[in-house]
């Protein structure tokens, strides 16, 4: 996530028909703001995603793949950026998505 979707000031999919990469931008994003939510994390479905961005489950299939290489899509973008509460929620889940120890520390310093 870029700044794309800031920059071309949209939060969710309308009927417009985006270019693929913001297409992504938008739907990654939309899944990621669901995952920093107090419980999120063990929440998300590719129903969920789709409600949050604007769009159907099989564009959420199409630009994250199947649900493990979303998460794997949000737990990236979670490292990236330091989103604590995605990474936390991952941690306490033993999900296997967040960084292993070391580097988790390193992150949350």
């Amino acid at each position: 996530m870029d700044g794309r979707s800031e920059e071309i000031g949209v939060s969710v999919m309308s009927s417009k028909r985006y270019k693929p990469a913001i297409r992504r931008e938008l739907i990654l994003k939309a899944a990621v703001d669901l995952a920093k939510q107090p419980g999120g994390w063990g929440k998300i479905t590719r129903e969920s995603i789709a409600c949050a961005a604007g769009c159907s489950d099989g564009l959420v299939s199409r630009y994250l793949g199947d649900m493990p290489e979303a998460r794997r899509a949000i737990m990236r973008v979670a490292i990236r950026l330091s989103i604590s509460e995605i990474i936390v929620q991952s941690v306490v889940a033993h999900d296997g998505y967040a960084p292993k120890s070391a580097k988790l520390a390193n992150l949350l310093g």
